[in-house]
């Protein structure tokens, strides 16, 4: 679904809830499962294999990034995220996750 946000008469903004706009969603992948189609899952590529590529909203952000990948530049936001996913994989519990986060 495309929503037009804007009221073109009246210039007035559509006021929706984080509950309305995941409800709308929710329809809306119920209707592409039911006439067969496609419906995309967060982490996993268009073809629903796992996303492994960098990935941003912005594409300011997204340029940052590939930067910060190939060693031009100093990201705090990818040190996070390797610390993160580095952590993930030996941790056993959330004590141990934020105890490695911290060291």
């Amino acid at each position: 679904f495309i929503v037009n946000s804007v009221n073109y008469e009246n210039g007035h903004k559509l006021q929706w809830s984080k509950h309305d706009l995941k409800d709308l969603k929710e329809r809306c992948n119920e209707q592409s499962w039911e006439q067969g189609l496609h419906v995309p899952e967060k982490g996993k590529t268009f073809a629903g294999e796992v996303r492994e590529e960098t990935v941003a909203w912005s594409k300011d952000t997204y340029q940052l990034l590939k930067q910060a990948e190939q060693g031009k530049v100093k990201s705090y936001v990818q040190d996070i995220a390797l610390a993160v996913l580095d952590c993930k994989e030996t941790a056993t519990s959330r004590e141990t996750f934020i105890r490695l986060m911290n060291e």
